[in-house]
């Protein structure tokens, strides 16, 4: 009987860490994934990258800045007022395994510290991003880890090509 329970409680690990494996999302898939958490070995801090489907009105912005870390996330630091606003990146960007100071996106890879000019987003307040959340269809990973970075989000709909940069 204890050795039948033993065998149990393992079979019930096994399947609960199989759950847990670290796969990186479908970069064509509208579901954000939820692996987008990787820590610096340098520093033992954990860095969270926010991406995700995100369908705010109107026309979006350029944005230009510098892709810093700010309270353990990923944010945009503007060019003009070094304002840092937590940046919500396209589904599938997460950061790079081996370089936890490197956000990988579809398109290429950028380091922390680069500026992401020209791209387009939305500027907005942290609340109006959540109200959007609501909406079907908006889904963010990250967001409960960033929701309380900064009073202001980008949105970002489009980054740079960063394969093309010479």
């Amino acid at each position: 009987m204890q050795k039948a329970c033993n065998a149990a409680a393992i079979l019930a690990v096994a399947v609960v860490l199989a759950g847990c494996s670290s796969a990186a999302p479908d970069l064509d898939s509208t579901d954000p994934g939820t692996d987008q958490a990787s820590t610096n070995p340098a520093t033992d801090q954990v860095t969270t990258v926010t991406s995700g489907t995100v369908l705010p009105e109107g026309k979006p912005y350029d944005i230009e800045g510098r892709v810093g870390v700010a309270g353990g996330c990923v944010v945009i630091i503007d060019s003009e007022t070094e304002t840092s606003r937590l940046a919500v990146w396209p589904v599938g960007t997460q950061l790079a395994d081996t370089q936890p100071n490197v956000v990988r996106l579809a398109n290429g890879e950028v380091n922390i510290g680069e500026s992401i000019e020209p791209s387009r987003g939305y500027i907005m307040p942290s609340d109006e991003l959540e109200a959007l959340l609501l909406v079907e269809g908006n889904s963010i990973s990250g967001w409960k880890e960033c929701e309380s970075a900064g009073d202001e989000v980008v949105v970002l709909s489009y980054v740079k090509d960063f394969a093309q940069q010479e």
